[in-house]
Order: C-alpha cells, then structure tokens, then sequence
C-alpha cells in the first residue's frame, strides 16, 4: 500500500511538472535602410526590401501566436519621427497577431543626435509621443488584440510600457522592460562611465534625462521583483523578459573587464542595478529565465550562470539585426530530457540557430564595411 501511496505521488507530481511547448518570434534593431543609406545585404537588397518582401510576409504567416519586438525602430535619422511611428504601427497591425515592442534607445534618447533631420530633437517629447502613438489604449488594440485565456498588463511598476502578459499557455511568463543602451537614456555621448546624477555645471535638459532614468530604473526593478515573484506563485516554469540593451556586450574592449559577465555588467554603472539582483531574483525562482535582447550584432544564444538551487537555467538571446544578422527568430520553448523546459531558436529566414556564445567581432560590418548576409535557407 506504501510503495502505490509513493507511486501515484510520483504520478501526480509528473503531471503536475508537464507543460506544453510555446514558440514566439523575435525581432527588433531594423530595418535600418534609409534615403541615401540603404544598408546593403550580399544578395544585392537592402535590409528594408528583405524586411517587406521575406520578413514581413512569413512573421505574418507563422503559426506562432505573438511576436516581440526588441527596440530600435530603425536609425534615429528616420525613427525620431511620428511618420516612422505611424509606419511601424502599419507593420504590426498587418501581421494579424499581438506585437509585444520594447522601446529602444534609436527611438527616443538618440534623437538628440545632431545628424536628426530637422536638427535634435528633445528626446524626452519623443519619449511622450512613443507613449501617446504606440502605448495608447486605441493603438494597443490595433496592434495587440486580447485572445481567450490571455492575460495582459500595461503600466507595469508605473511605466506605461513595461507590460507582463501571459497566454493561454500556463507554464509561462512573459515581461517587457523598458531598458536601453545610450547610458540608459541619460546621454549620448558613449563616454564611460555613465553621469548618474546630475551635476551643477549641466544643463537643464541632461539633468531632467537623469531624473527620469532614476525614476525608470526604481520602477522597473519594482516590475521585475514583481514578475518574478508572481511567476513563482502561479507556478510557471519560465519567465522571458525582454529588454533593448545588451548590458553584457559593451564597453567594446571587453579585454579591460572583468570575465565573468555579471561582474562585467556591473561595470556598467547604468546597469548594475538590474545585474546587482537578477542573478539572486532567478537563483531564487523554482523555474527558469530568458532573457532577450538586441541592441548590439553579437548574434547568440548562451546559458549565463547563476547560482542555481534546484537546476534552473537563464539564457540570453541577442537578437537578430543591427548591421549582422537580418533575420527574425523562431523560440521554441519546451521540456528537455529531464523536464525542465529548455530554449531553441532558428531563424526564420536561415532556418539555423545563432552562435552559442556572442562574439562581438563576428559581426563588424561598422568596423569593416562589409554587407550582412542575407541568410538563405539552404
């Protein structure tokens, strides 16, 4: 009687570990082709005509049932505009399925570049109109319709774009977090360290643009604490976030920082908040944790390490795009041999998955001017 006793324990707790696989698809950091600089693949197109004439056509024929998008609209000489907007709403309204976009640094902060058509332009009033033209409740609906069983939330620790979500799928978790490179929003100066407070001698404009990233950076831990702690009460065995900046990949000259990349990380001074805990929020989660990004043309996917307790594993995708891979990725999440869930990806066009560890030299197309290959199924 014992030995069935433990049996049908051991039955139910398989039943109760099984889940079913999910897929999604990722893209983000394109098209890039602009008037006069187009960028060009080896096959001859540019990055916007693979975008319109493959891309575009098969992310809205997959089966998968949502799509992230991981920041950057485009260069900021096009995406600083409401035109750009309104054409990025167009794409996601086209692809018959709930488009999850996390703001990226091209969209907002970098439009204080002197090369914006027009002249700079306050990134703070670009902040405001991304929030107005693809956060507001008429445009959510257009291009990220409710299915049954589905769960969505905007205004996630405060931030009107931080939002969690789940589908009808109950082993996961999803949530986006509005973190992006350029020193996270404060300047564009790529200077290192990042001003984390102001200072007397700065204008009004860079001190107002700190003032806010500190306000971003408190509710976005706020958010991700509290996604974290709800994924383990409602017993999900991952949870996906999805970031712009690759707080991992940079300073460049990694050489000078230290090896382990959460210690890298928090040499970033603008990222040590989300590295100081992220390692410990996911140690202490029961299931496990992807991460994905773009940002930088490291293509990967790669297991980091934390201090697991009962086997859980954090995987980092860096996505597609960004002068290196010109490709949307197909995630695939399901059980592994043991059961815990376990991440594959492909690209869409490619057909292959990317790199296991990023490389930031693989793809030098701003280094060395060559083209991005046009990935061919072969």
């Amino acid at each position: 009687m014992r030995k069935l006793l433990v049996l049908l324990l051991l039955l139910t707790a398989g039943r109760a570990a099984a889940f079913e696989p999910i897929q999604f698809l990722v893209y983000g950091d394109m098209p890039y082709s602009m008037d006069g600089k187009p960028v060009l693949l080896t096959d001859g197109r540019s990055d916007q005509q693979v975008f319109d004439q493959d891309l575009r056509p098969m992310m809205r024929d997959h089966p998968a049932p949502f799509i992230i998008h991981a920041g950057d609209l485009g260069r900021p000489e096009t995406s600083c505009s409401d035109a750009d907007l309104e054409r990025h709403l167009g794409y996601w309204r086209g692809f018959g399925k709930p488009v999850f976009y996390t703001i990226g640094d091209n969209d907002w902060i970098d439009c204080i570049r002197s090369v914006i058509p027009g002249g700079p332009k306050p990134p703070l009033e670009r902040l405001a109109r991304i929030r107005e033209l693809l956060f507001s409740d008429a445009a959510l609906a257009s291009y990220q319709p409710t299915r049954p069983g589905w769960t969505v939330r905007h205004d996630v620790g405060g931030l009107r774009e931080d939002t969690a979500w789940s589908t009808d799928n109950p082993a996961f978790a999803f949530l986006e977090l509005h973190i992006v490179s350029s020193c996270d929003g404060r300047d564009t100066t790529g200077k290192q360290p990042c001003k984390m407070v102001p200072e007397p001698a700065m204008d009004a404009e860079t001190k107002a643009l700190i003032e806010d990233a500190a306000e971003r950076v408190r509710r976005n831990l706020v958010a991700l604490r509290e996604a974290y702690a709800q994924a383990e009460a409602q017993h999900r065995v991952m949870l996906v976030i999805a970031i712009q900046a690759d707080m991992f990949g940079k300073p460049a000259d990694d050489a000078k920082h230290p090896a382990d990349i959460w210690e890298r990380c928090k040499t970033q001074l603008e990222f040590k908040p989300f590295c100081d805990v992220l390692p410990e929020l996911a140690a202490a989660f029961s299931g496990s944790t992807l991460l994905i990004h773009g940002d930088t043309s490291a293509y990967c996917l790669e297991e980091l390490p934390i201090p697991a307790k009962a086997g859980q594993k954090f995987w980092r995708l860096n996505a597609p795009g960004d002068f290196g891979e010109i490709d949307a990725d197909v995630v695939t999440i399901a059980a592994g041999a043991d059961g815990k869930p376990n991440v594959s990806v492909t690209g869409l066009l490619s057909d292959k998955p990317p790199p296991s560890s990023c490389d930031q030299a693989q793809y030098a197309f701003k280094q060395n001017g060559s083209s991005p290959a046009y990935p061919r199924r072969r």
